[in-house]
């Protein structure tokens, strides 16, 4: 018997498939340099924050 589905696999199930067709619909390279400079933003942060 498989084992029951753990409520951090059953959230990202919710999110999989708006995600999918938000990718489709986007920009990847926008995207890609949004999340990189979204990344470098809170990684100075918590860099500061010490």
């Amino acid at each position: 018997m498989g084992e029951p589905r753990s409520p951090k696999s059953s959230i990202a199930s919710l999110f999989a498939l708006p995600a999918g067709a938000l990718a489709d619909i986007i920009d990847k390279r926008r995207f890609l340099v949004a999340v990189e400079i979204a990344t470098t933003v809170v990684s100075a942060q918590a860099g500061l924050a010490r």
